[in-house]
């Protein structure tokens, strides 16, 4: 007598439950995940069985279930579900999301759920104010994973949430309708890795307590309504590898600690990802700030780590599945996308649409592993630096809308990741550097800059240079010859930059030292902006 265990008939292209399953009694786990099964799910799916998964599918109603069954994992995730929440007794991992759920019964939300470690709601018509949950645990793991995601909760963010579950990591309450402050009650027992409330209506300052989330990889709270100054305190936070303000009303200057023991002790060291647009910043950007993203900075490891993804790891058996993917939206080449799983090769800055001013830092040229460089719509002014061509795996710059003058240093044609360039409404001038990257550039990245010329503009398109219409440099610049030597140190610099952060610089400085020799009075050095 053969015993059945274990059924697995994920996209298998079946439109019906097959009537089967009711004679295998000693079935434990079955996976009818990515079919086109409609209807109702009956009562008898439910007997015996400790693993279901259900997902992908269409069905639209849920039978009653039963008081003893012995469900332990539970994915009903994308179908079309609707009506009150159903909830296994015994369930530790629930996964109702992409549905259209819109109630929960129970008077104490998960009261009774002491033994689950994780429950997504998310992208569900779930409304009113967020239900209560105990957070104690029987099993010595809790609820670590908690997704309200996209749904119309409304009211205040419970402070229980923030205390009370001292196992909680994954607090993800993004795009709904939440209002009030954030409640300052987090201490030493906090274990968050991620918070997500982009997308509320939530005001006021940062709570000072969230530096004692000293776990906290993953802070996004864009789109509310928060009014404060930069979070300097929050550079502490030694595995804060993601940091989105976006769309806010933060103000004033990005101003980090001059402290030179906070600077050495990893201040902002594992940021990858840091996205201040849509505020109100001000000042000149402190070129200190980016010596201080070191995981921005390639390295060896980098191409090993390829491939692999963003992820919170919970605390619970392996095969209860052990943990939850991250996702972002970000704006690059001109779009403004979700990306549901970050890889750990993405590298964003983006200070856009802000009122940073001054000139833009050159030592953003040493983050090597950058992927998207955006510091559109502020009042930078001064040259492009030429380092920015050591960005070698830069895939999207936007440096539109600005006060930019001089020409497109020629070091921005060598980068072949390239994919997106928009240097559009500045005040460049001179050639558009010629390239295989240059060519495939619409004449809109280079609009609004009356005196540039060359393709893709039509201005003078294919046409060289003559010295006779070359301008004379302005005041403060370096004369031709200099520039030639410049350009050179430039790609000694990024040379050095890709054999190491701290090696290179020292080398760089080397340099220089040998080309102020070599030029006797005249002065040639490296100035971070």
């Amino acid at each position: 007598m053969v015993v059945f265990c274990l059924l697995e008939l994920a996209s298998c292209n079946i439109t019906r439950l097959p009537s089967a399953i009711r004679h295998l009694p000693d079935l434990d786990s079955l996976d009818l995940s990515y079919n086109g099964i409609h209807g109702h799910i009956p009562e008898w799916i439910w007997r015996n069985m400790s693993s279901l998964d259900l997902s992908h599918n269409v069905f639209t109603t849920v039978g009653k279930l039963p008081a003893n069954t012995t469900i332990i994992s539970l994915d009903l995730s994308f179908n079309n579900l609707s009506g009150a929440v159903p909830f296994p007794m015994r369930a530790q991992n629930i996964d109702y999301s992409n549905n259209k759920f819109s109630s929960i019964q129970n008077r104490n939300f998960l009261q009774r759920f002491s033994i689950v470690y994780s429950i997504n709601l998310a992208n569900n018509d779930l409304s009113g104010p967020l239900p209560y949950m105990e957070c104690y645990s029987n099993n010595g793991y809790g609820v670590q994973i908690l997704d309200l995601s996209s749904n119309n909760f409304s009211g205040l963010v419970p402070p229980y949430l923030l205390k009370g579950c001292n196992g909680l990591k994954v607090l993800n309450l993004r795009g709904n309708r939440l209002t009030g402050t954030w409640p300052d009650v987090m201490d030493k027992s906090c274990q968050l890795n991620l918070i997500d409330l982009h997308g509320n209506r939530i005001q006021g300052r940062l709570p000072r307590s969230l530096a004692n989330c000293n776990k906290l990889q993953d802070l996004d709270i864009g789109g509310n309504n928060f009014e404060d100054s930069f979070p300097t305190w929050l550079g502490k936070l030694s595995e804060l590898r993601l940091l989105v303000l976006r769309s806010n009303q933060f103000y004033g200057r990005v101003k980090i600690s001059l402290n030179k023991k906070n600077l050495t002790a990893g201040y902002f060291s594992s940021l990858k990802i840091i996205d201040l647009a849509g505020n109100r910043f001000t000042g000149v950007l402190p070129f200190e700030l980016f010596n201080n993203f070191k995981s921005m900075v390639r390295s060896p490891l980098d191409d090993e780590a390829g491939g692999s993804s963003y992820k919170v790891t919970v605390e619970v058996p392996e095969e209860w599945g052990s943990s939850y993917q991250v996702a972002i939206e970000v704006a690059m080449k001109q779009q403004y996308m979700r990306v549901p799983k970050i890889f750990t090769d993405l590298v964003v800055i983006d200070l856009s649409n802000n009122r940073f001013r001054g000139y833009i830092p050159r030592t953003i040229g040493n983050l090597t592993s950058l992927n998207v460089l955006n510091l559109s719509h502020n009042a930078f002014i001064g040259e492009i630096p030429a380092e920015l061509g050591c960005l070698s795996q830069v895939e999207s710059i936007d440096l539109s809308w600005n006060h930019l003058t001089g020409e497109i240093p020629q070091t921005l044609a060598s980068l072949t990741s390239l994919e997106w360039l928009n240097l559009s409404y500045n005040d460049l001038s001179g050639s558009i550097p010629s390239g295989i990257q240059f060519s495939t550039f619409p004449s809109s990245s280079f609009q609004g800059n009356p005196g540039l010329y060359g393709c893709p503009l039509p201005v003078r398109c294919n046409l060289t240079r003559s010295s006779s219409t070359s301008k004379a440099p302005p005041p403060g610049q370096v004369p031709d010859g200099a520039y030639a030597n410049r350009r050179f140190e430039v790609i000694v610099m990024c040379i050095f930059v890709g054999s190491g952060f701290g090696v290179g610089f020292a080398l760089a400085i080397v340099m220089q030292v040998v080309c102020i020799r070599r030029r006797g009075a005249r002065k040639c050095f490296f100035r971070p902006h």
